[in-house]
């Protein structure tokens, strides 16, 4: 959800200091993009991961279910990083059923930002 944006960028930036590329719609979508829904579709297929920021603005948005569900149709890997104890959605918990959910709240913002960047290893190092 877009009213995620600064904690979103915190979790770009620990990730990319680790050597990974990211892609964030609004860092990467610039005026004059022809097609932003366009856009996100091939950034989504493009991914190796997908880390979702889950928070109580987040499992309202039709956006970021619309992402998820891109995602889960190219098989990409989902990462849940929960940032408050809101609960999931039902669409969500669908989902996320089967990914090893985060749940960032409960501990220190810097300890969780550095299990999402090892989560986000992790991930990628299987075949």
């Amino acid at each position: 959800a877009s009213e995620d944006a600064a904690i979103a960028d915190q979790i770009v930036g620990a990730i990319e200091e680790s050597g990974r590329s990211c892609w964030i719609a609004h860092r990467n979508l610039t005026a004059g993009t022809p097609s932003w829904s366009g856009a996100i579709v091939g950034a989504i297929a493009n991914s190796h991961v997908v880390v979702v920021l889950v928070s109580a603005r987040s499992v309202t948005s039709k956006q970021v279910l619309r992402e998820v569900t891109l995602a889960d149709d190219e098989d990409i890997p989902l990462l849940p990083l929960c940032v408050d104890d809101t609960p999931l959605s039902k669409d969500l918990r669908y989902f996320f059923s089967s990914a090893q959910r985060l749940d960032a709240y409960r501990m220190p913002w810097d300890q969780a930002l550095q299990q999402v960047v090892s989560s986000v290893a992790h991930t990628l190092s299987r075949p």
